[in-house]
């Protein structure tokens, strides 16, 4: 059963601002889980492209001397200086980081059988990734055409109570207290009038 949605307060004119924050909030946390599991699979994807080109070398990374290493975010990187070559191995990623970009994984090209089943997954993360953009987008368009179309917060509430309980949540109505009057007698007496 739903909890009934009362109104608060006194209806107040809706900013543009407020709107399009609002409307940010709905589409992300409608979205989020959307989100997280094309991060989870880019992850993943990483993590597989590593352990295939690099897995078998972890052992020898570990024990490279600590000037040839370097980290940055969570790739380490190793340059071995020697007669001029230098050559630039990137080590697994660490768990920690799910925000793993994609284009930190090892050149793959796309001539090379080897490589061809992750650049297929990487194909497929591509797609999903932008049909869940073109989704928010289309989202956050039909959620800015209806908080538009409500002026004040009474309107909102009895168009779309369900945006007004979280619009409340974001905007929190706030009471607006005068500071005590002086007593005018008092003022007038000082002042001379």
């Amino acid at each position: 059963m739903k909890k009934k949605i009362e109104f608060q307060g006194k209806s107040k004119q809706l900013s543009k601002i407020e709107r399009d924050e609002l409307t940010v909030k709905l589409v992300d946390a409608a979205m989020k889980k959307t989100f997280d599991l094309i991060a989870k699979d880019e992850a993943k994807l990483v993590t597989s492209v590593c352990d295939e080109f690099i897995g078998p070398y972890q052992k020898q990374l570990s024990e490279l001397p600590e000037e040839w290493t370097y980290k940055v975010n969570s790739t380490v990187s190793i340059e071995p200086k020697t007669y001029g070559y230098r050559d630039r191995i990137y080590a697994k990623p660490s768990k920690e980081y799910l925000d793993i970009s994609v284009t930190t994984i090892p050149r793959l090209n796309p001539k090379n059988k080897r490589h061809q089943p992750f650049l297929n997954h990487l194909e497929k993360i591509n797609e999903k990734k932008a049909k869940a953009e073109e989704k928010k987008a289309q989202l956050a368009a039909k959620t800015k055409s209806a908080l538009y179309s409500a002026n004040t917060t009474r309107q909102l509430f009895e168009k779309w109570p369900e945006a007004y309980v979280e619009y409340i949540s974001a905007f929190p109505p706030v009471e607006k207290t005068l500071p005590p009057m002086i007593p005018v007698a008092d003022l007038n007496r000082e002042l001379g009038l």
